[in-house]
């Protein structure tokens, strides 16, 4: 039998600890484990949580899985009702079987779209029974509905491409008709008119409604040249004197002359230089014509001008120099006139002739 311990003393013949002792190591001990809790969760703390997500994610896609293949299933059984109550709808009652002609018409009631007789063959012909009656098992099939789906919307884009492109040529007609409304406000431009290449030996001067000749004057150009004639005619008496052959000729052209110097202070001449001028620039008249005229005054110019120039300086010419100019002039013009009468444009005169067309050319851009 153990000893018992003395009075005052433990089993292990310590005396107590007094009372603060006793509660300083009941701390000391719970900090220490406390800390070696710690250690042990700091440890093995982030594998732990690794672990943890890694098992939660692999059970979500678990569940999102079989969420997923129930709602496939949930249409799969869905879609197989919709074909089989359409079947039933398309057989009616008690037919076993849909023949090929009484499609169209019993799509057209169950579903309120009528195929077209090439549509309905393309139907069959999915369904396996091309051109066949078919029955529930094939109305009901995967592959009747996908080809009546196709069809469906093949119609739907063909008719909204129809109405576009009816939209489209509404709004062209109505932009038409706006532009016609537009010009119709506005005040329409005077069209500009074709300059007249007439080269026929009659030319015509005026013309009425739908192309009728009112006036037309035989050898009208080579009438043109009369000008430089008549206004040199002084010269022409020289030449008469000189060439008596040529007097007859002298004699005609004296009578225009005599009519155009009647008029007083050489206003006569003025004039006919202006008609001459003013023809030249009309635009109903044939080209042809208009370049004769208008090289005529330009050749009354050249000869004129330094002829006088010369008479009034020298205080005249001799009759013999005064003969020779104008049977050179006479020369020019009928050189113009030949040419006139085979349709063409005498215009082989130096200088003169290129500034003729040059100045008909700007006249008739100016039109």
């Amino acid at each position: 039998m153990a000893a018992e311990a003395p009075a005052g003393l433990d089993e292990r013949g310590r005396p107590p600890p007094a009372g603060g002792a006793v509660l300083v190591a009941g701390c000391a001990l719970a900090l220490r484990r406390r800390r070696d809790v710690g250690a042990t969760a700091r440890s093995d703390g982030p594998v732990l949580v690794e672990a943890t997500a890694a098992a939660e994610t692999a059970r979500l896609e678990l569940e999102a899985a079989r969420l997923r293949a129930e709602a496939a299933e949930l249409r799969r059984a869905t879609d197989r009702r919709r074909r089989s109550s359409r079947a039933r709808a398309l057989l009616g009652r008690g037919e076993p079987a849909l023949s090929l002609e009484e499609l169209p018409a019993r799509l057209r009631d169950a579903c309120g779209f009528e195929p077209s007789p090439a549509e309905a063959a393309r139907l069959s012909a999915a369904a396996g029974r091309p051109g066949a009656a078919l029955g529930h098992e094939e109305l009901a099939s995967d592959a009747f509905d996908v080809e009546l789906a196709r069809i469906v919307a093949e119609r739907r884009r063909r008719q909204a491409a129809w109405r576009w492109r009816e939209a489209l040529e509404w709004q062209e007609a109505r932009a038409r008709e706006r532009r016609a409304r537009a010009e119709a406000r506005q005040p329409r431009a005077a069209q500009p008119r074709a300059a007249s290449d007439d080269r026929g030996a009659g030319t015509r001067l005026l013309s009425g409604p739908e192309g009728r000749v009112l006036l037309e004057v035989p050898l009208a150009p080579g009438l043109a040249y009369v000008l430089p004639l008549i206004d040199s005619i002084q010269f022409g008496a020289a030449l008469a004197q000189t060439l008596p052959a040529f007097a007859p000729l002298i004699g005609l052209l004296a009578i225009p002359s005599v009519v155009v110097t009647a008029v007083p202070y050489g206003v006569g001449t003025v004039v006919l230089f202006a008609v001459w001028l003013l023809a030249s620039c009309a635009p109903d008249c044939p080209r042809l014509l208009r370049f004769s005229l208008l090289q005529a005054v330009y050749l009354d110019m050249a000869f004129y001008l330094p002829t006088a120039a010369a008479t009034a300086i020298n205080g005249g010419l001799p009759t013999e120099i005064a003969a020779f100019l104008y049977l050179c002039l006479l020369a020019v013009c009928v050189y113009c006139v030949f040419v006139n009468s085979r349709g063409e444009y005498p215009d082989g005169l130096p200088v003169i002739s290129c500034f003729a067309q040059s100045n008909l050319d700007q006249m008739a851009e100016g039109q």
